[in-house]
């Protein structure tokens, strides 16, 4: 089969999840490519998106750097309705028979997506590791269950209203997605259950898939080595915790109090 993937980038946390399950496509012997706007990869089967070098770049710089401002950071707020306007042709996205809908946010909108499945006429998987493509635009919604009615006067902006940012990206979501033909895929149960609590997908498939993992990474081994190895002395319980940035609530705030020199690195 041949699968393309959308994705905001072939890096970082959403991306490398993207680029991982491209890399583990091909190995089973599927056509695999990748259609992303940041591509640092020397891959050839990563595209990056032709408005990559247009005025769409510095449109999608201020639309961030203007929401630094009026988001609240905890709720990871980006705009959903940004679009660099017409996909690349049919033949350069080499015709897939499924497209898989990664992390979009700051990339591509709804909208998009429903003109590559008109033009492709293949199913959409929407691929959940966070709340973005169900929500008006936050990435982490916290307590907020608007999600499952309707987004609007959104508590992750600082100025809310019922003609916001996340009411306007929600009012297009829920035009659009009845129209795309697909399921939902979730990386854990929770966001399942969120998925088919949403007002956007109650009604579609929503499976759970969990994140695999490299078994030439990740196996058993001998834990008294293991423990010699990495300078672990005595018989006590090791608690072992990573996150993206320890200065973020939703991963990892509680956790620092406990021992920061478990940190060995920041990025």
């Amino acid at each position: 089969m041949k699968f393309l993937h959308l994705a905001a980038a072939d890096h970082g946390g959403a991306g490398l999840a993207a680029k991982r399950l491209h890399d583990g496509l091909r190995s089973a012997g599927h056509a695999s490519r990748m259609l992303v706007l940041d591509r640092r990869s020397s891959d050839d089967d990563i595209m990056a998106f032709p408005a990559a070098a247009s005025p769409f770049r510095l449109r999608r710089q201020a639309v961030k750097a203007g929401l630094k401002v009026l988001a609240r950071p905890d709720y990871y707020f980006q705009n959903q309705r940004l679009s660099p306007g017409r996909v690349p042709a049919l033949a350069d996205l080499g015709s897939p028979h499924v497209i898989i809908v990664h992390s979009i946010s700051h990339f591509i909108s709804f909208q998009d997506v429903l003109d590559l499945h008109k033009a492709t006429s293949a199913p959409v998987i929407w691929h959940l590791l966070d709340m973005g493509i169900l929500t008006g635009g936050c990435h982490y919604a916290w307590a907020c269950r608007k999600y499952e009615s309707a987004c609007e006067s959104c508590p992750a902006l600082r100025l809310p209203s019922k003609r916001d940012l996340s009411a306007r990206a929600w009012a297009q979501k829920r035009v659009v997605a009845p129209m795309i033909r697909g399921v939902v895929v979730a990386g854990s149960s929770t966001l399942a259950r969120q998925a088919r609590a949403s007002a956007l997908f109650a009604s579609s498939t929503v499976e759970t898939v969990l994140l695999g993992v490299a078994p030439e990474h990740f196996y058993p081994r001998d834990r008294w080595a293991e423990r010699r190895e990495f300078g672990i002395v005595g018989q006590g319980q090791v608690i072992f915790f990573g996150a993206q940035r320890f200065d973020q609530r939703r991963s990892g705030s509680l956790c620092v109090s406990v021992d920061r020199r478990f940190r060995t690195h920041d990025d």
